[in-house]
């Protein structure tokens, strides 16, 4: 899985466009979908982290051990 399908299954459990997560988080637009094919720069990566109160670590490699019971759920929903 790329960051964007990361990125992506969080914002669809939260029923969040990637256009209005991109302005919320003041990354450009498109910014988001461009980590379909590359990756990102961790600034911007740590912005979307914080917006959904994840760790960084989610993002890199899907792993959910740091989250709690209800996020999981969230994530895996």
């Amino acid at each position: 899985m790329t960051v964007f399908d990361y990125v992506k299954i969080l914002a669809d459990a939260r029923n969040i466009p990637i256009s209005r997560l991109e302005k919320e988080c003041g990354l450009g637009n498109a910014t988001i979908k461009a980590w379909e094919k590359s990756y990102p720069k961790i600034d911007k990566l740590y912005k979307v982290s914080s917006f959904f109160d994840v760790p960084l670590e989610y993002f890199l490699t899907g792993n959910t051990g740091d989250l709690s019971p209800s996020e999981k759920i969230i994530i895996s929903a």
